[in-house]
């Protein structure tokens, strides 16, 4: 039987009676849209993060564009983003006309790496987008500590649900905290999801007119807003969802454990392991030269690896086109993106799995 790279379906299983109910509930009530499953997943995603609001809205991509709407920046503010990330974590900047500085990547962990972010600093930088890759907690304080106070912080937790660094989950120490529900996250819906966490009053109020056309009340529209509301039935998946959360992560862990142990040909680079759920690893990432033949090795053993990113953001052509950019110095990320790969991930990998997976790339020569 081929491994599974993930398996929704399981995650499917787990919880099938509950989802099967909650279904039948809503379609009964026809409450599809802001039902009360939306206000406790709301309540519920707020407490799980030690913060004092939350939003549900349609995507992470959403979440981004709102968050960083809500700033009331302008046009050609200047927001600093890591170089290696998914575009979803760069579009939402360059829909709203600002300038955007790439930031290269620590090789250890793959997130920004911070003697880089402080160089680019200037006095034009109104915002930081930090990307919490792969599911690797940036330490979000440290940060905060070395740059000047009136630059705000965008953390996009997309790929990091539970993650924490001393006690703190991420999404809770920035100004606003951003979070995809893509099926295939930690904490995936059933379709496209996201939400927004703050401990600001006006941030909050602000992204909660937006997200509903400006409207507080039906058909009263007193501020420019648009439509991107998370619907209820993905809301109460994701409350049933949420109780797992830390279970399936800390089965994650063990599995990236797994790796790190039997992993032992010294031609793969294997990511820093991190302690105390500073990384949830949504996914396991190695580094390695003539990749192409790894993922033929693997293919022929029906062991599935995908790439994430072959594309570095700042090279996609939309990125290139976009007059209002910097990319100057990001040799770090010049060097990983010809030799990242990821390996099978999720909570339901059995032990067999994982060995045969090591078994083979210790193999590899």
């Amino acid at each position: 039987m081929k491994i599974k790279f993930n398996d929704l379906s399981k995650a499917f299983q787990n919880d099938k009676q509950k989802f099967k109910k909650d279904f039948v509930k809503i379609s009964q009530q026809g409450s599809f849209i802001f039902g009360n499953h939306l206000k406790d997943f709301e309540k519920n995603f707020a407490k799980y993060n030690k913060v004092k609001y939350c939003l549900g809205v349609s995507s992470g991509t959403d979440a981004i564009y709102i968050a960083l709407r809500s700033l009331k920046l302008k046009k050609n503010d200047e927001v600093l983003v890591p170089s290696h990330t998914f575009i979803a974590s760069i579009l939402p900047a360059m829909a709203l006309g600002l300038k955007i500085k790439f930031v290269d990547v620590d090789i250890k962990n793959f997130n920004l790496d911070k003697k880089d972010l402080l160089k680019k600093i200037s006095k034009k930088t109104k915002v930081i987008i930090i990307v919490h890759l792969y599911g690797a907690a940036v330490n979000v304080e440290e940060i905060k500590r070395n740059i000047p106070k009136n630059i705000k912080i965008v953390e996009d937790c997309s790929q990091a649900h539970g993650a924490q660094i001393k006690g703190k989950k991420v999404g809770s120490v920035g100004d606003i905290g951003c979070f995809s529900f893509y099926p295939g996250k930690n904490l995936g819906a059933f379709g496209d999801g996201g939400a927004i966490i703050t401990n600001n009053k006006n941030y909050y109020e602000n992204m909660f007119l937006y997200r509903n056309w400006g409207s507080k009340k039906k058909y009263v529209h007193n501020s420019f807003g648009w439509n991107c509301r998370l619907d209820t039935l993905n809301a109460a998946f994701l409350n049933t969802k949420l109780k797992s959360l830390d279970k399936f992560n800390y089965k994650r862990i063990k599995v990236a454990q797994m790796y790190e142990k039997n992993i032992i040909n010294k031609k793969i680079l294997k990511p820093e392991i991190h302690l105390k759920g500073s990384h949830v690893y949504h996914l396991y990432v190695i580094m390695i030269k003539n990749r192409k033949r790894l993922i033929n090795l693997l293919n022929k053993n029906n062991i599935p690896s995908i790439i994430h990113y072959p594309t570095p953001g700042h090279m996609h052509k939309v990125v290139k086109d976009y007059k209002n950019k910097i990319t100057k110095n990001l040799p770090n990320t010049r060097k990983i993106k010809d030799k990242i790969l990821s390996l099978p991930m999720h909570p339901f990998l059995k032990r067999n799995e994982v060995l045969k997976i090591c078994k083979i790339l210790n193999n590899y020569n």
